[in-house]
């Protein structure tokens, strides 16, 4: 990783008991990995890794995600 690019890293956990006593709660766990470069003078590049886990009343759900996004600055 060099001056013009970082990595950043999460974790991310919440509980919710569902609300007015409806007995529907959720658990959830969230890890983001996040590559941002310099690309030129004025645009940026990211790529990032995302993955999610609920569970539910119903059952677990996952989520597996690929994000990408390019920045320019026009001045």
């Amino acid at each position: 990783v060099s001056t013009d690019s970082s990595i950043n890293l999460s974790l991310t956990t919440s509980k919710s008991d569902g609300s007015s006593g409806s007995g529907i709660g959720a658990n959830r766990d969230v890890a983001n990995a996040t590559w941002t470069t310099r690309l030129g003078t004025r645009s940026n590049g990211s790529i990032g890794l995302r993955m999610t886990r609920a569970t539910v009343t119903a059952g677990d759900v996952d989520e597996n995600a690929v994000i990408a996004t390019l920045t320019t600055r026009f001045n």
